[in-house]
Formats: C-alpha cells, sequence, structure tokens
C-alpha cells in the first residue's frame, strides 16, 4: 500500500501543477486580449491616416481644378509683383 504522505505529497503537487496550468490559461486569454485590442487600434490607426491622406489629396486637386485661369500659369508665385526701374523704395 501506499503512504499517506506520499499521498498527500502527489496531492500537494497535483493542485500545484493544475493551479500552475489555470493561471498559464487565464494569462494566455489575457495576453491574446490585449495584443487583439492592440493590433485592432493599430489598424484604426492605419485607417485614419489613410483616409486623412485621401483627403488632403483630394483638397488639392479640387484647388487645382478650381483655380482662376490667370493664378494658374506655372512658374509664378501667387505674391507675385512686377518690378520698376523707376519705383523708388525709400523716401526721400
Amino acid at each position: 500500500m501506499m503512504s499517506i504522505e506520499f499521498l498527500a505529497d502527489s496531492i500537494c503537487i497535483q493542485v500545484l501543477r493544475y493551479s500552475a496550468l489555470g493561471a498559464g490559461i487565464f494569462y494566455g486569454l489575457y495576453r491574446q486580449a490585449s495584443l487583439t485590442a492592440s493590433a485592432k487600434l493599430a489598424a484604426i490607426d492605419r485607417e485614419y491616416e489613410h483616409k486623412q491622406s485621401l483627403i488632403e489629396k483630394a483638397k488639392a486637386e479640387y484647388i487645382k481644378k478650381n483655380m482662376p485661369a490667370s493664378s494658374k500659369t506655372e512658374g509664378r508665385d501667387s505674391t507675385f509683383e512686377p518690378v520698376f526701374p523707376n519705383f523708388k523704395t525709400t523716401c526721400e
């Protein structure tokens, strides 16, 4: 027959093993949930940035399309000022 001490030790070891197994399962579930949540947030951020870039491109195209014909000339700045040689910049 088995001794009572051996059974007690065996039961304690079994309880510790199953407790560790249960704790590992709960930790794994918690970790998986946190990783999934962070991945979803990252996907939402990427989608938002993509939409933001599309909006910026659409705004630029709209401005380019609806710009008046006089300001559509290439190579000129919108703050273009003609230079007059007889114009004096200092007050005398």
